[in-house]
C-alpha cells in the first residue's frame, strides 16, 4: 500500500504512516506562530484547578499533559483521538506521570460522554479532516456543562500564502492540497458554527502563522511529487520553487504561512 505523507490525511493516520504525523505535530512546535496559537487557546480556555476538561484531537498528548498540570489533582483531563497510533504515542510520552489525565479513542462527531460532562472542551485542527464539522461542534457543546467554555482552533486553506514567483505552480499546489481536505474552508465558518450550535459570547481571534521552509517541506513535498507524477508540474519547477523559498528565508523575505482562526464560546 502506498502511504500518504501529508497533513490532508489526518482522518486516516492509522492507515497511512503514523510516524509522519507524529513528526508533523512535533515540527509544529518549532514554529513561533503555532506556539502563539497554543498560548491563545490556553488563555481563552481558562482551565482552572478542579476542572474536568476534554481535549479532542489529542495527538501526541502534549496539550492534554499541559492542561492536566493546570487542573491539578482535583481535576481531570481526557485526551481523545480517533487514531490508535496517536493514542499509543501519547500514552508512551506521558507514561509514569502523576498528572490527572487519560487517553481514550473516539470520534469527535459521536462523543461517548453524557450531556454536560465537562467544564471545558478544546479542539485544535480537527474539523478540516471531517465531512460534517457542524456535527462535531454540536457534540462538543452537548458534553459541555452550563457556563462551561468551548475553544476550537482551525486553519482555512484559502488563507495559505506562499511567497513564490511561480504563481501558477502555487495555484496548482494549493488547489490540490485543498481538494484533499474534507472541510478545507472551515476556519472562516468556525465562528458561525459555534453560534449555530447554541454558544453565547462567541469571539474569534485570527492569528497569522509564518512557517519555515523546513516545515513547509514537511507539508507540501508529497503534494508536489503528486503534481510531478501527474504531469501538472516538472521536477525543475519544483526544485526552483524550493530554491526560491530557501533564498527568501536566508534574505528575510520568506513571508509564507496561513491564517488560524481560534474561537471561544460559552454554554448558557
Amino acid at each position: 500500500m502506498t502511504t500518504k505523507s501529508d497533513p490532508t490525511a489526518f482522518d486516516a493516520v492509522d492507515g497511512e504512516d503514523p510516524d509522519y504525523f507524529i513528526r508533523f505535530l512535533d515540527a509544529r512546535l518549532t514554529i513561533e506562530g503555532e506556539l502563539q496559537v497554543k498560548r491563545l487557546i490556553a488563555g481563552l480556555l481558562d482551565a482552572q484547578p478542579g476542572h474536568l476538561v476534554l481535549d479532542v484531537g489529542a495527538g501526541t498528548g502534549a496539550d492534554t499533559e499541559e492542561l492536566a498540570g493546570r487542573v491539578g489533582p482535583n481535576g481531570r483531563v481526557i485526551g481523545l483521538d480517533i487514531s490508535a497510533s496517536m493514542l499509543a504515542e501519547a500514552k508512551r510520552r506521558t507514561a509514569g506521570t502523576e498528572l490527572p489525565l487519560e487517553f481514550v479513542e473516539g470520534d469527535a462527531g459521536a462523543l461517548d460522554f453524557a450531556d454536560a460532562s465537562f467544564d471545558r472542551c478544546r479542539g485544535e485542527r480537527i474539523l478540516m479532516a471531517m465531512e460534517d464539522p457542524a456535527r462535531a461542534v454540536q457534540e462538543l457543546v452537548r458534553v459541555t456543562k452550563p457556563e462551561g467554555l468551548v475553544v476550537l482552533s482551525e486553519l482555512d486553506a484559502s488563507t495559505i500564502f506562499l511567497n513564490s514567483s511561480n504563481q501558477p505552480l502555487v495555484d496548482r499546489l494549493l488547489g490540490s492540497f485543498s481538494s484533499q481536505l474534507k472541510s478545507p474552508y472551515v476556519g472562516r465558518r468556525l465562528h458561525r458554527l459555534m453560534l449555530e450550535a447554541g454558544l453565547d459570547d462567541v469571539r474569534c481571534a485570527p492569528t497569522v502563522i509564518q512557517n519555515s521552509v523546513r516545515f513547509m517541506r514537511l507539508v507540501f513535498t508529497a503534494q508536489l511529487k503528486q503534481l510531478v507524477d501527474e504531469g501538472s508540474a516538472t521536477r525543475a519547477e519544483v526544485d526552483a520553487f524550493w530554491a526560491e523559498l530557501e533564498d527568501g528565508e536566508r534574505a528575510g523575505w520568506l513571508c509564507s504561512g496561513v491564517v488560524c482562526f481560534t474561537v471561544v464560546g460559552q454554554k448558557s
